[in-house]
């Protein structure tokens, strides 16, 4: 199927396909150190391969730090598609970008295996692949950035854990999971096992794609645990559905009884952390660097292509516990880059307001 692509199917990704000088963004709202040295101008032309955007905050926040680094900052061209989460629609874009020639591939893996074999023909293609927040299991894949999702999940037990230092009622919202989602979850589960004293009480893995929503999946939970002060924390894997389950508590009045964490740092979450009183409700989300990510990989492609040093395969993203008091400043959201996100890992934030505490 990857190599029998249409015109048809061809003519509909480019139509989606935007060029990097076409797509509006955000300028920063403070200086931005210059890039390490100078390339001229369009002399790339780069597909970005995403593989989601409106599902949630984090996928946009992916796509403008790559519509920022490639087109604002380092002043290349560039062609956009997403896979709006179907691997088979990665494979059709990954097949796109190798008919038309681009310099390099930029993506965010839907799935790391479905993507071995497009990343394999753009190689055979002269065409470089790098990755951000997953990678793709092929030897020729130039480098990738990502968070460390493990550490990620054990540091949600050390979080419920600290909350609950004399134990409590724990559940566990996970999801069908791509691959990093499934380190995540590893992660919680392995690091929850140190605390004998946290007790997991409803567990339920969600799966979206056969229509399971985790607002019915809370008010299950809810039932399976009637009483008051029968469920102390709720951890979820992405602040998305920390946000719904929230919700699913406050409509029955039970959401001042528990406190539920995300991850992420979308601004939603970050919103319902200020508004807590840090005992319950949404009271931490791990941040994650969607933006950072990209705009770090972006320069290592640079510096690849421009043969000016040598590039890491693979590097760890920072991820912040995020808590009422470790969030941006409100008014941030007004300013950065990538439109009403709190820009904490967008390359000027830290000049004006420092870096942020309980880096995990």
């Amino acid at each position: 199927m990857y190599k029998k692509l249409g015109i048809l199917l061809l003519v509909a990704v480019l139509v989606l396909a935007m060029a990097g000088s076409a797509l509006a963004i955000r300028k920063p709202p403070a200086p931005v150190e210059p890039p390490p040295f100078q390339v001229e101008a369009n002399k790339y032309k780069f597909g970005v391969a995403l593989g989601w955007v409106g599902e949630s905050q984090f996928g946009k926040r992916a796509r403008d730090g790559y519509r920022y680094a490639i087109g604002e900052y380092w002043n290349q061209d560039f062609i956009e598609a997403c896979a709006f989460f179907k691997p088979e629609k990665h494979v059709e874009i990954f097949g796109t970008f190798i008919k038309s020639k681009v310099d390099a591939i930029f993506a965010t893996p839907v799935d790391t295996v479905s993507l071995v074999e497009p990343a394999l023909e753009a190689w055979r293609a002269g065409i470089d692949v790098f990755t951000s927040d997953s990678y793709i299991f092929d030897a020729h894949l130039v480098a990738s950035v990502y968070s460390d999702n493990f550490r990620i999940g054990t540091a949600g037990a050390e979080y419920i854990h600290k909350m609950l230092p004399d134990g409590g009622n724990v559940v566990v919202m996970a999801i069908v999971s791509n691959e990093m989602w499934g380190v995540r979850d590893e992660g919680f589960r392995y690091g929850v096992k140190e605390y004998p004293n946290l007790h997991v009480v409803f567990d339920k893995t969600v799966d979206m794609v056969m229509g399971e929503t985790y607002v019915a999946a809370m008010e299950n939970a809810l039932s399976a645990n009637p009483e008051p002060g029968s469920i102390d924390a709720v951890w979820c894997l992405a602040d998305t559905q920390a946000a719904e389950c929230f919700q699913a508590a406050l409509s029955v009045g039970r959401a001042g009884e528990m406190f539920f964490t995300g991850c992420d740092g979308d601004n939603y979450a970050i919103d319902l952390i200020r508004a807590s009183d840090g005992k319950s409700g949404v009271t931490m989300s791990q941040g994650q660097s969607p933006f950072g990510m990209a705009f770090h990989v972006v320069t290592n492609a640079m510096t690849y292509l421009e043969n000016k040093g040598q590039v890491p395969r693979v590097i760890i993203s920072p991820t912040w516990m995020l808590t009422k008091d470790n969030i941006p400043p409100a008014e941030v959201k007004e300013i950065s880059i990538s439109e009403d996100a709190y820009g904490y890992d967008e390359p000027w934030y830290a000049g004006v307001y420092g870096y942020l505490k309980n880096r995990i």
